[in-house]
């Protein structure tokens, strides 16, 4: 469990990184620079992508240790939580720059949510159907 937890302090610090350099772009800092700032952008996507794909991993590793009485709890607030994040951050996301990717962040914890909830639902299905 100490692993998956550095793995999931170093996928939030790439997601901050990743966020980090699409400001500095939207601000312009990058601009007057060339290709530098071009592939910067690409890098910041692509750590997007790559935190996205971390985040699953990590919330499928997590379903299979934990039990019922915290994965079903985990993935309701997991789930709830992406509802709430998705109405707060929907007013201010332009899909015409690089805040259109703050939504990746509520479809996530929606993803992983329903991993955890999932897997916890099928443990607990199976533990009924054995007693009967």
């Amino acid at each position: 469990m100490r692993t998956l937890r550095l793995i999931f302090i170093g996928t939030i610090a790439l997601l901050l990184a990743a966020f980090l350099i699409l400001k500095l772009d939207a601000d312009g800092f990058f601009s007057g620079h060339g290709i530098g700032g071009i592939t910067l952008t690409y890098v910041a996507f692509s750590l997007l992508l790559a935190c996205f794909v971390l985040f699953v991993v990590e919330a499928s590793i997590l379903s299979r240790k934990s039990g019922v009485s915290t994965g079903q709890p985990a993935g309701i607030v997991l789930v709830v939580s992406s509802l709430l994040t998705y109405f707060a951050l929907i007013h201010i996301v332009n899909v015409h720059t690089w805040t259109f990717f703050l939504l990746l962040i509520p479809f996530t914890m929606l993803v992983c949510g329903a991993i955890l909830y999932g897997a916890a639902s099928s443990r607990m299905r199976r533990v009924v159907s054995s007693k009967h």
